[in-house]
């Protein structure tokens, strides 16, 4: 009496969710850089530091 079952495995489904969490963090890192670059730029464009 065995159970049918068609979808994903957990270990499958976790797999996803960790590239996901990975992918998400690796974007939230490239904005923080360029938050910073665009900070950088606009203090040195109004002369704030060298």
């Amino acid at each position: 009496m065995g159970v049918e079952f068609d979808g994903p495995s957990r270990a499958e489904i976790i797999m996803v969710e960790e590239e996901n969490n990975a992918e998400t963090n690796f974007q939230k890192v490239e904005m923080i850089a360029n938050l910073f670059k665009h900070v950088s730029n606009t203090t040195k464009d109004r002369g704030i530091i060298e």
